[in-house]
């Protein structure tokens, strides 16, 4: 992902569509009511700035040569000196890719202010973001509009009150007063915004006029006169070239003449000014009496926005995650090690009876054998790790890969994170030739498999995850008799000499197995790669118990399951597999019956028994349903060369 200065009058036609591609999608997702602008439109509102907040600028973020966000800064002047007004927005199959994020941070290294404050659609995907960034709401912002057709404009004048109208600029005999009333709308509540309403001096009422003239925006003012002192107004612009509404900016009434009908009065005869008009206005949500002022006058209410605030330090000390391998676990280290997983199985996983810190430790301390060495990465904000990862470096025809398991904290998701923790391990992975980076058991739907798109990877394989929880479960499910001619065999650790061999060629059948196009390839197993196996488990404390079908003294049907010292109530179905002569007779079924027999047999505090079938896999999953499991998950596998990644900025690491 690549983040641009974007400057509406110097920008190439491919940015300019692509704002208004982003600004259309924005609109269909959130905001359907609206009538979709032109392309023409969107260009010519983008290039007026707002008036009165001072200088701006822009930004546009690409990814793969394509717009996916904007944004916006304000730097307003005077009073608000210290303060940033920011808006952005992210393409909505985008976000969750460190979009948001990555134009935030591109924001606080570009501006030197100690506040930035901006709005936000209340409930929706950018809400959400800044809660996880810490962003305070300060401030809630009720939408009003207004349809032609719709207005009331039949409102008596207050006695002793007379009218006057202007556009452009204030007639010279009533500009003083003039910018002494609108300083009125300083009593407006805003909340706990930085942002606070300008003194207005005739200075800055001619300076506002004549940017608004360069910009081509009409200026429509309506004030109430007492005598010949302003004591109320009401200020609507309207923009160039677009059929979007009219925008009402301030009205305000001195305290002295409240109470008394002006608003309503004036706001009327703006309406009467421009007929047809639509209007649309923004009112704080403490400021009921304004909006039932709009209601009268015909608007109606359409949603609420949040105004968030944050301050820049501590932002930049947010997005600045620390990055690193992980060897050497403090006791700190292992409780944040806990935090994430345990935050990511109730997101993603809540069929999972929750870890605990020994499961954690124990999971470190016994990594799932068969799949190579393993190294870990985390990644901490402030010290506390908010996000890691698992790789494991498979050997022999898989030593091209990375089997990886990225975790990012919900809470510390969308920031880039997730990007930033692959970037930093990809250095490693090609110092030790790996080419391909795979990830299988990503749960289908979730955060993971739309970041996993994102950065490039993607779906090669699809999977169930099954679960049988044994006191749920009919023992009667169990007894499955043995196919006529064949015999069961069990054992726990290592195969019987007379029986390695055909095991081992048995092992070899699970190359049958549905993978879609996952570049992982199943082993080749021979005798002597069993013993290593075999080892390996016993050097790492796990149990494998195996049940095998055997006809003429060769293995030719096989269902293997391991048991964990850090989880020994739980049983991890590892391969079932039966050499295709012999397909199709019952064998699996019954072998499976057999283990879940003998495990509940010989193991009285035996609970759990998880197993991942490949979702094309129909007649496994079948079995495994007539066993008693029951289907708890989706899971997809992503894939993708190394050098084929597009690993975004999403924040500085």
């Amino acid at each position: 992902m690549e983040i641009i200065d974007f400057e509406p009058d110097h920008a190439t036609e491919a940015d300019l569509a692509g704002f208004h591609e982003l600004s259309l999608a924005r609109l269909r997702a959130e905001l359907p009511e609206q009538p979709e602008p032109t392309p023409a439109e969107s260009i010519a509102r983008v290039r007026v700035p707002a008036a009165g907040f001072g200088p701006r600028r822009m930004w546009l973020a690409r990814l793969d040569g394509r717009a996916v966000g904007w944004a916006r800064v304000y730097l307003p002047p005077d009073g608000n000196s210290h303060v940033a007004m920011t808006d952005m927005v992210v393409h909505p199959q985008a976000r969750r890719l460190g979009v948001g994020t990555a134009l935030l941070s591109t924001i606080l290294r570009a501006v030197d202010r100690p506040v930035i404050e901006g709005p936000l659609l209340d409930g929706g995907d950018g809400a959400l973001w800044a809660e996880s960034l810490g962003l305070r709401r300060v401030h809630g912002i009720v939408e009003q509009r207004l349809e032609p057709g719709d207005a009331r404009t039949d409102f008596p004048a207050p006695d002793g009150y007379h009218l006057r109208a202007w556009s452009d600029a204030a007639p010279d005999d009533l500009l003083h007063s003039y910018a002494s009333a609108r300083t009125a709308i300083q009593d407006a509540p805003l909340g706990e915004l930085a942002y606070r309403e300008p003194d207005w001096t005739a200075e800055r009422i001619r300076a506002e006029e004549a940017e608004l003239r360069a910009s081509g925006v009409t200026l429509h003012v309506v004030v109430a006169l007492h005598g010949d002192e302003v004591v109320g107004l009401t200020v609507v612009l309207v923009y160039p070239d677009t059929d979007g509404p009219a925008h009402q900016r301030d009205t305000a009434v001195v305290p002295a003449h409240r109470g008394k009908g002006l608003g309503v009065w004036m706001k009327a005869a703006m309406l009467r000014r421009l007929p047809g008009t639509r209007i649309a206005t923004a009112t704080g949500i403490e400021n009921v009496h304004m909006r039932q002022v709009n209601e009268r006058l015909g608007f109606t209410t359409l949603r609420t926005w949040l105004a968030v605030r944050g301050d820049r330090a501590d932002l930049l000390e947010r997005l600045r995650p620390e990055i690193a391998e992980f060897d050497h676990a403090t006791d700190a280290d292992l409780a944040g090690y806990h935090a994430v997983m345990l935050a990511r199985q109730e997101t993603d996983r809540p069929d999972e009876p929750p870890l605990s810190v020994d499961d954690v430790v124990g999971r470190l301390r016994t990594p799932f054998p068969g799949l190579g060495p393993v190294r870990y990465w985390v990644a901490r904000v402030r010290g506390t790790i908010v996000g890691l990862a698992v790789v494991y470096f498979p050997e022999h025809e898989n030593s091209h890969l990375a089997l990886v398991d990225i975790v990012v904290h919900p809470r510390f998701r969308n920031r880039g994170i997730g990007t930033g923790v692959l970037r930093a391990m990809l250095p490693t992975l090609r110092a030790e030739g790996r080419t391909t980076i795979e990830e299988d058991q990503v749960t289908a739907g979730s955060d993971g498999e739309r970041w996993a798109l994102g950065v490039g990877l993607r779906v090669v394989h699809a999977a169930i995850i099954q679960k049988l929880v044994v006191a749920d479960t009919d023992p009667a499910l169990w007894d499955v008799p043995v196919p006529e001619g064949y015999r069961l065999h069990q054992w726990s650790g290592e195969a019987p000499d007379e029986l390695v061999d055909s095991y081992a060629a048995a092992r070899a059948a699970m190359v049958d197995a549905p993978l879609g196009d996952m570049d992982y390839a199943v082993p080749a197993w021979s005798a002597e790669r069993q013993r290593e196996h075999e080892a390996g488990l016993r050097a790492r404390g796990v149990e494998q118990r195996v049940v095998v079908a055997v006809r003429d003294g060769a293995v030719v049907g096989l269902t293997e399951v391991e048991l964990h010292p850090h989880r020994p109530t739980w049983s991890f179905q590892r391969d079932t597999s039966v050499v295709a002569a012999h397909r199709g007779r019952g064998l699996g079924r019954a072998m499976k019956a057999h283990m879940l027999r003998w495990l509940v047999a010989t193991r009285p505090d035996y609970r759990l028994a998880y197993t991942g079938t490949g979702a094309q896999n129909v007649h496994m999953a079948r079995v495994n349903h007539q066993l008693g499991f029951r289907t708890v998950r989706e899971l997809v596998a992503v894939s993708g060369r190394i050098d084929g990644l597009s690993p975004s900025p999403g924040c500085p690491a």
